[in-house]
């Protein structure tokens, strides 16, 4: 949790955010995974979903502007990606794209809600870790497993 919270005030506050971070939290991510005796096959598909999608903002790039172009730093950070990678082992692939859709979300709520300047860059991995925190918030309250299910709804 505190690693979510600095990630939060270092994206807000810098936009951008320490290598240690996204490490620490992977880490951490990944004895949670274990501790919890889950299989190692389940990281796959969710590794395959990040993929899937970093290639198709890729391509969208690319067509976007006719050449073919680097989408980190141009529509996305690279520690926004690392921040994506890390929180991987938190969750099985259906509870990851849910995390995933709804956290792009509730980061353009975000975004519109509290920046003035709506052309600045997005602080996604902040507001993704804001979104992660009411997620172990709602988890921990809940009587319902939420990180590590394919039954999301």
């Amino acid at each position: 949790m505190c690693t979510l919270l600095a990630v939060v005030f270092q994206d807000l506050k810098y936009r951008a955010i320490h290598v240690v971070l996204p490490v620490v939290l992977c880490i951490g991510a990944i004895a949670r995974f274990f501790v919890l005796d889950h299989l190692v096959y389940e990281l796959f598909f969710t590794v395959l979903f990040l993929v899937l999608v970093l290639l198709g903002l890729f391509v969208y790039t690319s067509i976007k502007s006719k050449r073919i172009i680097n989408p980190v730093d141009s529509s996305i950070g690279l520690g926004d990606i690392v921040f994506f990678i890390a929180i991987v082992p938190l969750f099985f692939s259906t509870t990851y794209i849910f995390f995933f859709s709804t956290g792009m979300l509730f980061s353009i709520i975000c975004h519109m809600l509290f920046t003035k300047n709506k052309e600045a860059h997005v602080p996604l991995a902040g507001y993704l870790s804001i979104y992660l925190i009411l997620f172990f918030i709602v988890d921990f309250c809940i009587d319902k497993e939420l990180f590590y299910t394919h039954n999301i709804i």
